[in-house]
């Protein structure tokens, strides 16, 4: 599976990760940054623990909620980001 890579997603329900019990099997992680325009209250952590067991591959997800501003929910994004080493935000948009 050359050039493919397996990421595990996760968010404020995984209040505890064993960053290091998966590592052996996953390459990166991709915790989610918003909600709408609510703010992940675990992605600063869980982003910190990432680069702390030494993944070398961390981007972010962000559920857009339809009903919200987009460019209200664009800003939150932008200030999870703020500070992260990272580059590629996955946008999904789904309705309720």
């Amino acid at each position: 599976m050359d050039g493919y890579r397996l990421m595990i997603d996760c968010s404020y329900w995984q209040q505890a990760l064993g960053f290091g019990e998966f590592k052996e099997y996953v390459d990166g992680l991709i915790p989610r940054s918003t909600y709408g325009t609510w703010k992940d209250k675990k992605f600063k952590e869980h982003v910190k623990g990432a680069i702390d067991f030494g993944y070398d591959h961390i981007a972010t997800f962000s559920w857009f909620r339809p009903m919200q501003n987009v460019k209200a929910q664009i800003d939150a994004v932008r200030q999870q980001l703020d500070g992260t080493p990272i580059n590629f935000v996955w946008a999904d948009i789904e309705e309720s």
